[in-house]
């Protein structure tokens, strides 16, 4: 689903520039203003980070048109040079918040690990890039290279013997189905709202989809940064592309929760697997009317039949619990869901989520 492919630009290095630089011919090499040039120049001193003896980028995601035309002649200015480094290459136009993006690290990156990055390098920001960053980032390599006064490469440092070699990042092969992936995205095309498909063997995520999704290619080449700028600012919860709605988003847990509504009954002992409620009438609670199966069954059958009325029943008795303290009811059944991990973050290796949310009684005694 993911590759890399080169990406390229231009680095600027303040000890090499030269008394003699032709600012204009430069200017008109790269393409742009002298305006521009001086306005990178300054903006790159005031970097934090900056030094004269270290490569700064200057211009960056050069296509290859612009690589072919400047590196014959790029090497008559010295401060500048071109570094190539690996850019992610997309198979797939979807799933962009499940594989998330790489970004160049800012500030606050680099504090958090100051022993790795350095300003121009890149970072997973979101998704799988985000999770995987240590492992898919690699190892840097490291070369000592002794220069002289005016800079110049007078050798390696003790033969090379402190060198280090790089080490390439590892290659991550996710559990998600590429077809089935595929055909949840375009079921939501024009909608708003998930898809999730896991393995009851193994628990492992076959099916992530949210909708609007991204396409992943949005986050490469030189418009990424206008790209990324539209989809912050896309924020209409009709649209919010950004928003993972598979891993964000609160849902009604469905008749799957019945289940553990029963459990939890069975443990306060207010039922049993034999316990039989009056569904045939249906069931009414303060205006709430729910139609019933039309017979009076035990906890089997009723999971068969999917049974409303049965397990409002069962919820019922739950909060009879304790007469006249129906919220203590509700603390004890919130207790038993809360062991099951309801109500809990899924501790996936997946960089976002939220915690769904089981009303307490005293939520209910506010309402």
């Amino acid at each position: 689903m993911v590759g890399n492919q080169p990406a390229y630009e231009i680095s600027f290095t303040q000890a090499l520039m030269k008394p003699d630089f032709d600012t204009v011919a430069f200017c008109n090499l790269m393409k742009i203003s002298k305006n521009d040039f001086i306005n990178r120049v300054n903006a790159i001193k005031k970097e934090k980070y900056y030094s004269k003896l270290t490569p700064m980028p200057f211009i960056k995601d050069l296509s290859r048109e612009d690589i072919a035309r400047v590196q014959e002649i790029i090497f008559k200015y010295p401060a500048f040079s071109i570094v190539s480094r690996p850019q992610r290459q997309y198979e797939v136009s979807t799933s962009g918040n499940l594989l998330g993006y790489t970004s160049e690290v800012n500030e606050r990156d680099i504090k958090k690990d100051s022993t790795y990055y350095l300003p121009g390098d890149f970072i997973g920001k979101t998704g799988i890039e985000k999770s995987y960053e240590k492992q898919l980032r690699g190892i840097k390599g490291m070369k000592y290279i002794q220069k002289d006064i005016r800079l110049r490469n007078i050798g390696s440092y003790k033969n090379g013997s402190l060198d280090k070699d790089v080490v390439t990042g590892k290659d991550i092969t996710l559990t998600i189905d590429y077809d089935l992936q595929r055909m949840a995205e375009e079921m939501l095309v024009n909608k708003h709202g998930a898809i999730v498909a896991i393995d009851p063997n193994t628990g492992e995520i076959l099916t992530l989809a949210t909708g609007p999704d991204i396409d992943p290619n949005v986050f490469t080449g030189p418009n990424k940064s206008k790209n990324l700028y539209a989809l912050s600012k896309d924020t209409l919860y009709e649209n919010k592309p950004t928003f993972d709605r598979s891993l964000q988003a609160a849902y009604p847990p469905g008749s799957t929760f019945k289940l553990l509504t029963a459990l939890a009954a069975m443990q306060m002992g207010v039922m049993d697997e034999n316990t039989v409620f009056p569904c045939g009438g249906g069931f009414s609670y303060r205006g709430l009317r729910i139609k019933g199966h039309g017979g009076a069954d035990p906890l089997i059958p009723s999971i068969q039949v999917s049974s409303n009325c049965y397990f409002s029943y069962a919820y019922l008795a739950i909060l009879n619990k304790y007469p006249g303290n129906p919220s203590k009811g509700v603390d004890e059944w919130k207790g038993i869901l809360n062991s099951f991990g309801v109500g809990e973050f899924l501790n996936n290796d997946l960089a976002v989520g939220a915690k769904g949310r089981i009303p307490s009684g005293e939520f209910y005694e506010k309402e």
